[in-house]
């Protein structure tokens, strides 16, 4: 087997999983332990982690008047490892059924639970009984193609977008969300953008608002929002993600837990959240350490808490054929320190590492994205290095580009052209990330940047507004380093792009404020011109030169100070293409760049068209033929172009 640098290098050489989630059981929740011959459950057992059973614990339902008769059949054993268990007749808690846990005089929700009812009670949602939905398309590969991710808040998805029938989706119930999303037409059309996975801010039953950022504060791990439709409306609408190309990332939260002074089911957090569970001294069972956010930490020390953090991610994959997950704040996890910058956390590490192995081991070409900033030594290598090579090692798929983020923020959006420097992005491509890594998402306008929550550099809304600054005069300036920042990291990097739909309507504003999708905002001109070229720019990463596994035969063949430009060289290993980027608003004349062969050159995006939102002054024939030129020291065939227009961005590629 040749050598990895990266966990995707060795996933991609995969061709089947290790494990199968027909053979799945959960140590947590609820399990079915067998079936009648129609399918339906015969057999359930119930596990909740107690750590010590310290009182009576009892399942409730409407089988037993919610408690009020035959408690014994209905009384949960002590396992003597710390979880408390029943196995009960499934016809006593038949699918959909509505459950609590009565622990003492205690009324307690299932750690576990995968659903809840409008009142708060969990629900038993059997996905194999035959009555359930059965998705029809199979997980996508996430390894082997690039990836072009557009994040959203799925309320904010939909809420501008008009369905076939002429419905907005606010119009609509938010109970009716997954299910509008399925059926509106939304879905075909961020494959029409040319986008092949939507990675949604977190899904999992957080607390009562509608705020966006609520939604990273997540009691209940293992269960989907209810307020957005049911189980089967949500494995729905993934399938459909699926028929139409595109995977489905999921934000998951596994770095804290809120535990104080907010609302869930219409209830306080007294009397609903995870918290609640404690032993005998009264020590929190799941969680520990309180965050600067006024959240908790899991206790990733105990090897049982982590494992049930785990397992609310293999629910997902096994229920709803989840592809992937972004792990928030890895860097408080891993650390501690107000940043995530101190000394290691005891269990951190381990659980990233036990987060990536068995997700790896039912879907190994699914996608782990790691958000990680705070880079020390080698520590960059290490969240994407192959979890073998070392015990430090984390095996993510990717993680979140920082370095050239924070280029684009500091030293380009809010630049002039003499203050910028084509050698920024040469240097990063060289240097890698802070310890040398290359297996990147690259972006340049994260929910975070619009939200203002990076203070010091061009953030704080969306990319458009941060740019334009009221100002109507740097119109042609915010456009054309949008587009430039997009060729950039979809053409001249790894191929990984992460994108909100934001930047390219124009939008203006502020995630924070305003985390929706403004869909209507197509209808104008310029706007269209640059959701287009943004379209361009997905299909071009569909041409494999521009696919993960060929970034080694990525070349920058000329960076140009003078003239602020970057020429770089793509290649599969037959198809042969050139990028020219212009990164500021100076109009180049008699220029010339360096080719990798001589031959034909069809030209495949001029930025510069109207139709791209360009300034039209562009024009190239469809086909141009190399000549020997004598600029370059390590080429000697080049194109000779008349003009190069401010922030153009070329591609040619060579005839076959």
């Amino acid at each position: 087997m040749s050598h990895s640098d990266y966990q995707w290098q060795v996933m991609a050489r995969k061709t089947s999983a290790e494990s199968d989630f027909a053979e799945f059981m959960p140590q947590f929740g609820i399990g079915v332990v067998s079936r009648f011959k129609t399918g339906v459950a015969k057999q359930l057992r119930i596990r909740v982690y107690t750590q010590d059973l310290v009182d009576n614990l009892y399942l409730i339902c409407d089988s037993n008047k919610w408690g009020k008769k035959d408690s014994d059949k209905f009384l949960f054993q002590d396992e003597g490892n710390g979880f408390a268990s029943l196995d009960i007749d499934a016809r006593l808690l038949p699918h959909k059924s509505a459950y609590l846990l009565l622990w003492g005089r205690k009324y307690m929700r299932d750690p576990a639970a995968k659903y809840f009812d409008d009142e708060g009670n969990c629900v038993w949602w059997d996905h194999e009984d035959p009555s359930a939905y059965k998705p029809k398309n199979l997980n996508l590969d996430k390894v082997n193609r690039s990836v072009k991710i557009l994040q959203t808040d799925l309320p904010g998805l939909i809420v501008h977008y008009r369905d076939k029938k002429g419905r907005l989706g606010h119009e609509v119930s938010s109970s009716q969300w997954y299910q509008f999303i399925s059926e509106s037409g939304v879905v075909e059309k961020i494959a029409e953008l040319g986008f092949n996975a939507i990675q949604f801010l977190p899904v999992s039953q957080s607390i009562d608002g509608g705020k966006w950022s609520f939604r990273y504060l997540v009691p209940f791990l293992h269960s989907i929002n209810k307020n957005w439709g049911t189980p089967d409306d949500f494995a729905k609408m993934i399938d459909v993600f699926h028929k139409n190309g595109i995977a489905v990332i999921l934000d998951q939260v596994i770095s804290h837990v809120p535990h104080k002074r907010y609302s869930l089911f219409d209830k306080q957090s007294t009397y609903v959240g995870i918290h609640r569970w404690t032993g005998e001294a009264q020590d929190e069972i799941f969680l520990g350490e309180e965050t600067s956010w006024g959240t908790k930490r899991y206790q990733y020390h105990n090897p049982i808490v982590r494992r049930f953090i785990v397992e609310s991610a293999l629910t997902m994959m096994q229920r709803y054929h989840v592809d992937g997950f972004r792990i928030d704040n890895v860097d408080g996890i891993l650390r501690h320190g107000k940043n995530g910058d101190g000394p290691d956390r005891h269990g951190g590490r381990e659980l990233l590492r036990e987060f990536s192995e068995e997700i790896y081991k039912y879907d190994p070409h699914s996608y782990v994205h790691l958000e990680s900033h705070y880079f020390h030594g080698n520590n960059a290598k290490l969240l994407a290095m192959p979890l073998e090579e070392s015990k430090k090692a984390l095996g993510a798929t990717a993680y979140t580009s920082s370095r050239l983020t924070y280029f684009f923020h500091r030293n380009y959006m809010p630049k002039g052209s003499d203050s910028i420097s084509p050698w920024n992005v040469k240097d990063i491509v060289e240097e890698k990330e802070w310890g040398k890594s290359n297996s990147t998402i690259a972006d340049f306008h994260n929910h975070d940047a619009a939200a203002g929550l990076m203070s010091m550099r061009a953030t704080g809304s969306y990319a458009y507004d941060a740019l334009i600054l009221n100002n109507p005069e740097l119109h042609v300036h915010a456009v054309g380093k949008i587009k430039v920042m997009e060729a950039i990291i979809s053409l001249g990097m790894e191929g990984r792009t992460l994108d909100l739909a934001q930047t390219f309507l124009l939008q203006t504003g502020t995630f924070e404020h305003d985390s929706t999708i403004m869909w209507f905002l197509e209808q104008i001109g310029v706007n269209k011109a640059v959701l287009g070229y943004k379209t361009k720019i997905n299909l071009l990463m569909d041409e494999e030169a521009f696919w993960p596994k060929h970034t080694d035969k990525r070349v920058y063949a000329n960076v140009d100070e003078k003239s602020k430009t970057l020429v770089i060289h793509r290649s599969d290993g037959s198809q042969q293409y050139v990028v020219l980027i212009n990164m500021v608003a100076h109009m180049l004349f008699d220029f010339i760049i360096p080719l990798p062969k001589m031959g034909k050159y069809e030209m495949l995006l001029n930025s510069d068209l109207l139709k791209y939102a360009g300034s039209g002054r562009g024009h190239y024939e469809d086909e141009i033929s190399s000549q020997l030129v004598d600029q370059f020291e390590f080429f000697e065939n080049g194109l000779e172009l008349g003009t190069v227009p401010p922030y153009a961005v070329l591609v040619w590629r060579k005839k076959i």
